[in-house]
Formats: C-alpha cells, structure tokens, sequence
C-alpha cells in the first residue's frame, strides 16, 4: 500500500527575507526624525548655552563689530597684506 503525498490546499508563504532589517532601518528612521525634532525645538535654548559660554570664557559677545569704526576696509587689507609678507618665522616675538 502506497501512500499519497500530502499536498497542502493553503497558500505558500510569502519569503520574509530581509524583513528584520527593514524593521531596523524603520527604527532608525523614527529614532533619527526624535532626534532632528529634539534639536529644532531646543535650538534656540542650546544657542545660548554656547553663546552664553563663549561669552564667559572671552568676555565678548559674538555680535559684528562696525568696520569702519576700526578702520574701514582699506585698514583691513593693509593688516592682511602685512601678515602675508610677513610669516610668522620672520616675525619676532616679545
């Protein structure tokens, strides 16, 4: 007596190959979006933390100075000329 093979009537399953690492790049996803979204709301907040450090270290706020107070542009190229013909090896230190 011989048996038949057992044929199955339900569907095949479809291949999940590679299922587990779509699931982690979906988790990076929404970790990275947390993270970028964290960031935008405490921007601000964070800027004056550095700003507020910078200023404690230096002493001076991070706001432009006035060119022409200083000089102007023509006084700003004349320092930059200077430094260029001038390397720091020829230069003497005090």
């Amino acid at each position: 007596m011989e048996q038949e093979p057992i044929t199955s009537t339900l569907p095949p399953k479809p291949a999940q190959r590679g299922q587990a690492l779509v699931e982690y790049a979906l988790i990076l996803t929404l970790v990275v979006m947390a993270l970028v979204a964290a960031v935008a709301a405490t921007g601000p907040a964070l800027g004056n933390v550095f700003s507020n450090t910078v200023f404690n270290l230096v002493g001076i706020t991070g706001t432009p100075q006035d060119l022409y107070s200083r000089g102007g542009p023509v006084a700003f190229w004349l320092t930059v000329t200077y430094v260029a013909a001038n390397p720091p090896a020829a230069r003497s230190f005090p």
